[in-house]
């Protein structure tokens, strides 16, 4: 049912095997320590598919793991809402081109994240996959990097909720893009999952323990808020504390670092050089869209706000536009900010618009049609989303499981699913965690569903159940739910399931009529709210 209604939600493709207090915090506001990227020259390779497209080249700031090391780990997303912009791009999936050769990556599509704002189902799913395949041409190596779409790992989900349990509201109250946002919106329109926004971003990045994010400007409140929310975690579960309820101790989480481009990082408005790129900008002349012709990209650079001051230069605080445009230009060309100055200090907007334009294009055509050979191969983009699903849900499913491992071993091998909630800030009714590793969803025929280990054997506990029965007092008299809780060391309720599920197995039986409390050896009785069973041949 999950997936069903999750489905109806989002409309996305089927080929996915997966839809699938505490002691005094540090401020949220401190300032965190940044870790700059440079580019390195990259082509990459998508299976079969030969990807054209390159990255700026200087000399990286970060030292490059080796090969015989442990790589530390990147993730990172982009929504599918409206269509992938020149911002996107170079503030974003260009990049990682290059991070995929140093570290192990993950990129994904925040399909989830889409629909805190009202969106048409129909757009979304064909925007998802559209982003999906634009990764791809853009030089995302599958080999190297997994990609998969958001809510195709349930985790996500699950782990959201878990933090939402432990996330103070006046944090979220704090987060600007909420405020901006709510604003847009109208209070009364304005979904919760808005204002929860940053916890499923927390949840994003700490379900695959990650070393490092790549952030923009716009987003490193929202980082500071999962740093936050890890160390609060960390604090209320890890350590000795939460060990002495039968957790692992230590750390839980990772606390993340951000990693931040030192140029490209923050694409302004062809429109409005004080305002950032945005899909959500009214104007389509504002961006350049990824898939815009050559005829649409032209227009734009040529109608595309400028100043009157004489010459061209970067870092003039009253020329944003002019910083801009040379900065876009500069990425797009693989040169140097000295390279760059020198080739335009003669030259006025009429002369660099056209240099401009065709520096775009021929930037932007071998993405475009790498994008037409991918798009229109739906069985290869279905299995690239399967796969990194597949391979995602490894990691978020032993992060999601360090939770619970100790204490299901305590139990016996089997917890209840409130029981299992009870662990986390008493959160309840969270959804069925069946891709959890090493613990998997055991339903019983009664529907009754709980967390099992994966090692926990039946046959072992209907052997227990059948030397309790064999006893003098239970040949006489059968054994209650109560009596096989006792033996086995579980709730009542799970006892009595296994006793159920222990009669459709032979091992116990029913007899056909019972009359008082007058039942044969091998009877399974009812005596007021208490289940009996007696031992013997079903009858």
């Amino acid at each position: 049912m999950g997936r069903t209604l999750v489905s109806q939600f989002l409309n996305l493709s089927n080929a996915c095997p997966r839809f699938t207090s505490y002691g005094t915090s540090t401020k949220l506001q401190r300032r965190l320590p940044m870790i700059h990227e440079n580019h390195l020259p990259v082509v990459g390779r998508v299976n079969r598919h030969q990807c054209y497209c390159s990255v700026s080249a200087t000399e990286p700031t970060v030292t490059e793991t080796s090969s015989t090391s442990v790589k530390k780990r990147i993730v990172s997303g982009v929504q599918p809402t409206g269509s992938i912009h020149l911002g996107n791009y170079l503030g974003a999936i260009k990049n990682w081109v290059s991070l995929q050769d140093k570290y192990e990556t993950l990129f994904f599509i925040v399909d989830l994240h889409a629909i805190t704002l009202p969106y048409d189902v129909q757009q979304l799913s064909k925007a998802t996959r559209d982003t999906a395949a634009l990764y791809l041409a853009c030089g995302i190596d599958t080999s190297k990097a997994s990609v998969f779409v958001q809510s195709h790992v349930r985790a996500h989900v699950e782990l959201m909720w878990l933090l939402s349990s432990a996330t103070p509201i006046g944090w979220l109250n704090r987060m600007i893009q909420f405020k901006e946002k709510s604003r847009k919106v109208g209070d009364e329109n304005v979904g919760v999952a808005l204002l929860t926004y940053p916890v499923l971003m927390a949840s994003d990045i700490l379900l695959y323990q990650s070393d490092l994010v790549p952030v923009g400007e716009d987003q490193k409140q929202h980082l500071e808020l999962t740093r936050e929310l890890a160390e609060r975690v960390n604090h209320l579960y890890g350590g000795r504390k939460w060990k002495k309820l039968g957790g692992r101790g230590g750390s839980i989480f990772k606390v993340p670092e951000p990693l931040i481009p030192p140029a490209g990082a923050r694409v302004m408005s062809l429109t409005d050089g004080l305002s950032k790129m945005s899909k959500s900008a009214p104007s389509d002349q504002s961006r350049i869209n990824l898939l815009d012709s050559k005829d649409a990209i032209a227009n734009k650079i040529k109608r595309c706000k400028t100043d009157s001051f004489p010459g061209l230069e970067f870092d003039n605080a009253d020329r944003p536009e002019c910083n801009n445009l040379l900065s876009i230009y500069q990425i797009i060309t693989n040169k140097t900010k000295e390279e760059v100055a020198q080739e335009v200090q003669d030259m006025s907007w009429g002369t660099f618009k056209p240099v401009l334009t065709d520096a775009l294009i021929d930037h932007l055509q071998p993405i475009q049609t790498r994008y037409e050979e991918i798009i229109s191969d739906t069985g290869y983009l279905d299995q690239v989303l399967a796969e990194g699903a597949s391979k995602a849900s490894d990691i978020a499913d032993k992060t999601l499981a360090d939770f619970v491992k100790i204490p299901l071993e305590r139990a016996g091998g089997i917890m209840n699913m409130i029981d299992i909630y009870c662990l986390f800030n008493r959160a309840r009714g969270t959804g069925s965690p069946s891709g959890i590793s090493p613990v998997m969803l055991k339903k019983f025929e009664s529907g009754v569903m709980v967390i099992q280990s994966k090692s926990h054997s039946d046959e072992e506990v209907f052997s227990r159940i059948r030397s309790l029965v064999q006893k003098p007092d239970a040949l006489q008299s059968g054994i209650s739910a109560t009596d096989a809780a006792r033996t086995l060391g579980i709730a009542p309720a799970m006892a009595k399931e296994h006793l159920l599920a222990a009669e459709s197995k032979g091992n116990l039986g029913r007899p056909r009529v019972s009359h008082g409390k007058m039942y044969s050896a091998s009877a399974l009785f009812f005596d007021a709210d208490t289940v009996r069973f007696g031992k013997g041949t079903c009858i």
